[in-house]
Protein backbone atom coordinates (compact mmCIF):
# COMPACT_ATOMS: atom_id res chain seq x y z
CA UNK A 1 0.00 0.00 0.00
CA UNK A 2 1.44 3.22 -1.09
CA UNK A 3 1.39 6.20 1.71
CA UNK A 4 -0.67 9.51 0.76
CA UNK A 5 1.79 12.46 -0.09
CA UNK A 6 1.74 15.05 2.92
CA UNK A 7 -0.40 17.91 2.78
CA UNK A 8 1.69 20.72 1.76
CA UNK A 9 2.34 18.27 -1.52
CA UNK A 10 -1.21 17.30 -2.28
CA UNK A 11 -1.92 20.11 -4.63
CA UNK A 12 1.47 19.52 -6.85
CA UNK A 13 0.63 15.97 -6.49
CA UNK A 14 -2.77 16.20 -8.22
CA UNK A 15 -1.40 18.25 -10.98
CA UNK A 16 1.30 15.93 -11.62
CA UNK A 17 -1.30 13.00 -10.95
CA UNK A 18 -3.94 14.46 -13.65
CA UNK A 19 -1.06 15.09 -16.23
CA UNK A 20 -0.04 11.65 -16.17
CA UNK A 21 -3.31 9.89 -16.24
CA UNK A 22 -4.74 12.60 -19.25
CA UNK A 23 -1.45 11.44 -21.35
CA UNK A 24 -2.29 8.30 -20.91
CA UNK A 25 -5.53 8.31 -22.05
CA UNK A 26 -3.90 10.30 -25.13
CA UNK A 27 -1.45 7.44 -25.44
CA UNK A 28 -2.30 4.63 -28.11
CA UNK A 29 0.35 2.40 -26.38
CA UNK A 30 0.11 0.23 -22.83
CA UNK A 31 2.60 1.91 -21.35
CA UNK A 32 3.22 4.13 -18.35
CA UNK A 33 3.17 7.77 -18.87
CA UNK A 34 5.35 10.20 -16.28
CA UNK A 35 4.71 13.45 -15.94
CA UNK A 36 6.19 15.95 -13.78
CA UNK A 37 5.29 19.29 -11.30
CA UNK A 38 7.45 21.93 -10.38
CA UNK A 39 5.99 24.22 -7.21
CA UNK A 40 8.05 27.22 -6.84
CA UNK A 41 7.88 29.32 -4.36
CA UNK A 42 6.22 32.56 -5.12
CA UNK A 43 5.43 31.45 -8.99
CA UNK A 44 2.60 28.37 -8.54
CA UNK A 45 2.46 25.14 -10.04
CA UNK A 46 3.73 24.21 -13.82
CA UNK A 47 3.56 20.48 -15.16
CA UNK A 48 4.57 18.76 -18.30
CA UNK A 49 3.77 15.55 -19.30
CA UNK A 50 6.86 13.13 -20.57
CA UNK A 51 7.03 12.11 -23.84
CA UNK A 52 9.25 8.99 -25.21
CA UNK A 53 11.31 11.03 -27.64
CA UNK A 54 12.76 13.79 -25.23
CA UNK A 55 12.00 13.71 -21.60
CA UNK A 56 10.49 10.40 -20.67
CA UNK A 57 9.76 12.14 -17.03
CA UNK A 58 8.47 15.67 -18.81
CA UNK A 59 11.18 17.78 -16.43
CA UNK A 60 13.61 18.61 -19.36
CA UNK A 61 10.42 19.91 -20.90
CA UNK A 62 9.63 21.84 -18.16
CA UNK A 63 13.03 23.33 -17.25
CA UNK A 64 12.84 24.38 -20.47
CA UNK A 65 10.00 26.38 -19.85
CA UNK A 66 12.23 28.98 -17.39
CA UNK A 67 14.96 31.65 -18.71
CA UNK A 68 18.54 30.01 -18.30
CA UNK A 69 19.36 32.22 -15.64
CA UNK A 70 15.85 32.11 -14.25
CA UNK A 71 15.72 33.79 -10.37
CA UNK A 72 12.18 31.72 -10.28
CA UNK A 73 14.47 28.57 -11.01
CA UNK A 74 16.68 29.35 -7.30
CA UNK A 75 13.67 29.68 -4.82
CA UNK A 76 12.27 26.63 -2.57
CA UNK A 77 10.79 24.69 -4.71
CA UNK A 78 8.98 20.87 -4.96
CA UNK A 79 10.15 18.61 -7.98
CA UNK A 80 7.32 15.78 -8.41
CA UNK A 81 7.65 13.17 -11.09
CA UNK A 82 4.46 10.96 -11.06
CA UNK A 83 3.13 8.25 -13.66
CA UNK A 84 -0.67 7.42 -14.25
CA UNK A 85 -1.44 5.08 -11.23
CA UNK A 86 -0.28 7.67 -9.11
CA UNK A 87 3.16 6.46 -7.78
CA UNK A 88 6.39 8.96 -7.34
CA UNK A 89 9.17 8.25 -8.80
CA UNK A 90 12.99 10.21 -9.13
CA UNK A 91 13.70 12.02 -12.17
CA UNK A 92 15.39 9.82 -14.60
CA UNK A 93 19.12 9.91 -15.36
CA UNK A 94 19.29 12.77 -18.28
CA UNK A 95 16.28 14.96 -16.38
CA UNK A 96 18.87 14.47 -13.13
CA UNK A 97 21.75 15.92 -15.56
CA UNK A 98 20.12 18.63 -16.61
CA UNK A 99 18.96 19.62 -12.73
CA UNK A 100 22.70 19.10 -11.80
CA UNK A 101 23.60 20.99 -15.18
CA UNK A 102 21.67 24.18 -14.16
CA UNK A 103 22.45 24.04 -10.53
CA UNK A 104 18.80 23.68 -9.34
CA UNK A 105 19.84 21.06 -5.94
CA UNK A 106 17.67 22.52 -3.82
CA UNK A 107 14.41 21.66 -5.14
CA UNK A 108 12.61 19.03 -2.74
CA UNK A 109 11.32 15.73 -3.76
CA UNK A 110 9.17 13.22 -2.85
CA UNK A 111 9.30 9.54 -4.04
CA UNK A 112 7.45 6.30 -3.19
CA UNK A 113 9.60 3.34 -1.75
CA UNK A 114 9.84 0.65 -3.99
CA UNK A 115 9.29 -2.29 -1.23
CA UNK A 116 7.22 -0.33 1.71
CA UNK A 117 5.19 2.36 -0.15
CA UNK A 118 6.31 4.51 2.33
CA UNK A 119 6.98 8.68 0.82
CA UNK A 120 10.65 9.43 0.80
CA UNK A 121 11.78 13.11 1.13
CA UNK A 122 14.99 13.91 -0.80
CA UNK A 123 16.40 16.59 -2.96
CA UNK A 124 17.48 16.94 -6.13
CA UNK A 125 20.86 17.82 -5.04
CA UNK A 126 21.09 14.35 -3.59
CA UNK A 127 19.44 12.24 -6.15
CA UNK A 128 22.51 13.99 -8.43
CA UNK A 129 25.01 13.13 -5.84
CA UNK A 130 25.79 16.77 -5.12
CA UNK A 131 27.89 17.00 -1.82
CA UNK A 132 25.01 19.43 0.34
CA UNK A 133 22.58 18.71 -1.59
CA UNK A 134 20.14 19.37 0.60
CA UNK A 135 16.23 20.70 -0.08
CA UNK A 136 15.96 24.06 1.17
Amino acid sequence: KRESVPEYAKVAFQAAYATAVQAARASCRATVSYASVLDLQGVGIRSCAGDQHFSADGVIKLLACFEEDSDDLMKHGLLLVCDNWGVLHAPCAKSRCQLFMRGLVHLKVLLHDVESGAIIESSSGSLTGEPGGEAK
